[in-house]
């Protein structure tokens, strides 16, 4: 939850703007994910390293700044990600394919060594490798099938991206607040084992919500595509 707030930086609104333009016009695919990726590699490091301030700043327990500062490593594993790309393009079962390695991953290695409390910082660990292995596995395919990734940052092409992007970055903030924020206040004022059964519980919930999250997915190339004809 801590982390998801240093997570919204290193999107800035730009999968979505991207893949409505992508979608509008598949020639615009290399300028995109050049310019998109190479700002998000530079700009990941230096919110890693803020997070890594903060996180020395903060009166937590060494455990927990340990396990922030490993989960944390997802922000540089996310500048490396290329979902709008297939999703743009509607290559869905890239996207399915990555997303069910990955849980797999997450299953099998959970399984077979985690096997007390203290095993925590494997879970973490687990979580960020095979994170890592489905993204890079993701620019693979987009170089087989697309173009290969190369180093370009256009910061004039960034700043008007995030300009056009700039009001979806306010409403993520907003929203990631929203589902967030309960969990963050229950760790400063209850123990860690409460909000891991709140967490627990609070996943139900989110599988509620899963089938309108599928369907934005599959519809939005579509869409973006309708609103170009308009």
């Amino acid at each position: 939850a801590f982390i998801s707030y240093f997570l919204l930086f290193i999107d800035l609104g730009m999968d979505t703007i991207s893949l409505k333009k992508i979608a509008q016009d598949k020639s615009v695919i290399e300028k995109y994910v050049n310019s998109v990726l190479s700002f998000r590699i530079l700009f990941s490091i230096i919110i890693y390293l803020l997070l890594a301030i903060v996180v020395l700043i903060i009166s937590i327990s060494s455990i927990q700044k340990i396990a922030i500062l490993l989960l944390g490593l997802n922000l540089l594993v996310r500048s490396l990600t290329l979902d709008f790309v297939f999703q743009a393009t509607e290559k869905i079962k890239y996207l399915s394919m990555r997303i069910i390695g990955q849980n797999l991953l997450n299953l099998l290695f959970v399984l077979l060594l985690v096997k007390e409390f203290s095993d925590v910082l494997y879970v973490i660990i687990i979580f960020v490798i095979s994170n890592l292995i489905t993204s890079v596995w993701m620019l693979i395919k987009y170089s087989n099938i697309f173009e290969k990734f190369r180093w370009n940052l256009d910061l004039a092409f960034i700043k008007n991206l995030i300009g056009e992007s700039f009001p979806l970055v306010i409403s993520a903030f907003m929203i990631s607040i929203y589902y967030n924020l309960d969990m963050v206040m229950l760790g400063a004022i209850k123990t860690e084992t409460e909000v891991g059964i709140y967490n627990a519980v609070y996943r139900i919930f989110m599988l509620g919500i899963l089938p309108i999250s599928v369907i934005v997915k599959i519809m939005l190339p579509s869409i973006s595509r309708i609103d170009n004809k308009v």
